[in-house]
């Protein structure tokens, strides 16, 4: 029968990835009040619209990333099914801290690559320890410590900036009770 098994499994394993991580999105969902997971992944290739922010506070980023979303849609842009998520350039969490100062970041909005316009910016898929975080985001700092703690437990070195993905979150227009956002913090790693 022809073929080649290796491009079947690697289809299959992405699935099995995919299946995973919504077991586990859903697990902590079912759990009563905000808490976090720990896992390796694997990011796939994603496409984006960025914009360079620099901001401090969850409004602030909220707002940034609201109206860029909102710009690429009237931009007849065709949106990827990817969250949007932002890319901080900071390292504090890695030392153990939260730095109080503002840093620069980007908002991200996932595109269909046939849709992206000149300047879009690919992300290639890529090894990722991942921290999910469920609930409002008075404890985000909380989660980028924990995100520190395993990456330096695990040996982990970045291999680019770390991603907040907003897997559930109001960016769409929806009213969604803050106590049932769902985060996921991820880190690009070097693999071995």
């Amino acid at each position: 029968m022809g073929g080649d098994a290796a491009e079947i499994l690697v289809i299959l394993e992405d699935k099995l990835n995919m299946l995973q991580r919504n077991v586990e999105e859903l697990r902590i969902r079912a759990i009563a009040g905000p808490e976090m997971s720990v896992q390796m992944m694997t990011l796939h290739e994603i496409v984006c619209c960025t914009r360079r922010c620099t901001l401090l506070t969850v409004q602030e980023k909220y707002d940034a990333m609201y109206h860029f979303f909102h710009e690429c849609v009237e931009n007849i842009y065709l949106l990827a099914r990817e969250s949007l998520f932002l890319v901080h350039d900071r390292t504090d969490y890695l030392e153990g801290r939260i730095s109080t100062e503002p840093y620069p970041l980007y908002v991200c909005v996932p595109v269909r690559p046939e849709s992206a316009p000149e300047g879009a910016v690919r992300f290639p898929s890529c090894k990722a320890l991942s921290v999910l975080f469920y609930g409002d985001y008075n404890r985000l700092d909380e989660a980028w410590l924990r995100f520190g703690r395993e990456a330096k437990e695990r040996g982990l070195v970045p291999a680019a900036l770390p991603r907040g993905i907003a897997i559930v979150a109001p960016y769409t227009g929806r009213e969604i009770n803050p106590g049932k956002y769902c985060s996921r913090l991820v880190m690009p790693v070097v693999e071995n």
